[in-house]
């Protein structure tokens, strides 16, 4: 169900919108995304827990609205997250278990651009989907995490600066923060959420 209407919202995203420039720059951009995601999974007090760093790289559009200064960010990419643990041994400091859990991500974020010259500075939010593709981790550990969520639904939201070379590229550095609402994985222990905080850089072309 969440899939199918992600899809849907991406493609009236990509189709639905007429354009609108914004003073004498289009706001229609479609480029590469690529960056690093600091993410733990929340385990409450079941699991102390601490982060990790993974990747995240795609690919997105952003696409402007009749709203000024509002538009449609529809992206599609990997991300890699997860977490690390102690393991407890008895008679012994225990040993570090890791977590990394692999995604296929699909976030439709509304943002807002306000523009200085050829400067930009946005803020963004929205819902995201994230599709698991596999979980790796360290032996033994695994069975902790107990049943998988193919399908996780999580909350995005950040900002960043950026600026504009004419009609030819649009340069973006960003920091976003994602924050699980479904559980990634349903433990006895408890239920376990994915939260990442990513640095982000963009590189796009106007269209």
């Amino acid at each position: 169900m969440w899939r199918a209407t992600f899809v849907a919202l991406t493609l009236m995203t990509l189709v639905s919108f007429p354009g609108h420039p914004l003073s004498a720059q289009s706001r229609k951009t479609v480029g590469l995304v690529v960056g690093r995601a600091q993410s733990r999974q929340l385990w409450g007090s079941a699991l102390p827990t601490r982060e990790v760093e993974g990747l995240a790289a795609g690919v997105y559009v952003d696409v402007e609205t009749p709203v000024p200064f509002l538009s449609i960010r529809a992206e599609a990419g990997y991300v890699r997250r997860g977490t690390a643990a102690r393991e407890e041994e008895q008679g012994g400091p225990g040993s570090e278990a890791r977590v990394e859990s692999h995604y296929l991500s699909f976030p439709v974020l509304g943002m807002v651009d306000l523009r200085a010259g050829p400067a930009l500075l946005s803020g963004f939010a929205g819902p995201s989907l994230d599709t698991l593709l596999k979980t790796t981790c360290t032996p033994g550990f695994c069975s902790l995490l107990g049943e998988e969520r193919r399908t996780v639904l999580n909350v995005a939201l950040g900002g960043g600066v950026g600026f504009s070379l004419g009609d030819l590229l649009v340069v973006r550095a960003e920091g976003r923060l994602t924050e699980g609402l479904t559980e990634a994985y349903l433990s006895e222990l408890a239920s376990v959420r994915n939260r990442s905080k990513e640095l982000i850089l963009r590189l796009a072309i106007p269209f």
